[in-house]
């Protein structure tokens, strides 16, 4: 508990706090949610292109691109802002 005292040349004010601490409760684990998907994108060939999708989960969702079912070999970076994902 806390007590407060107020002062000056009039008098005197007290006040009393209490302050309760809660434990940390961690978020639940969650499933990948697509919150904003990727569009459709037209580019020329050679031409380079950014897509940008918001995924959200717990434990942060892993990243399986795939073209015409075949695994993509080439390697992208892929930067993360807040929930935001882009390659």
């Amino acid at each position: 508990m806390f007590l407060f005292k107020f002062r000056n040349r009039e008098g005197e004010a007290t006040n009393t706090l209490v302050l309760n601490v809660n434990p940390k409760v961690e978020a639940p684990n969650t499933p990948p949610n697509i919150v904003k998907p990727l569009t459709a994108t037209v580019c020329k060939v050679g031409e380079a292109i950014k897509m940008e999708t918001v995924i959200t989960g717990k434990p942060k969702p892993s990243l399986v691109r795939r073209f015409h079912s075949f695994m993509q070999q080439k390697l992208y970076k892929i930067f993360f802002t807040g929930m935001v994902a882009q390659w």
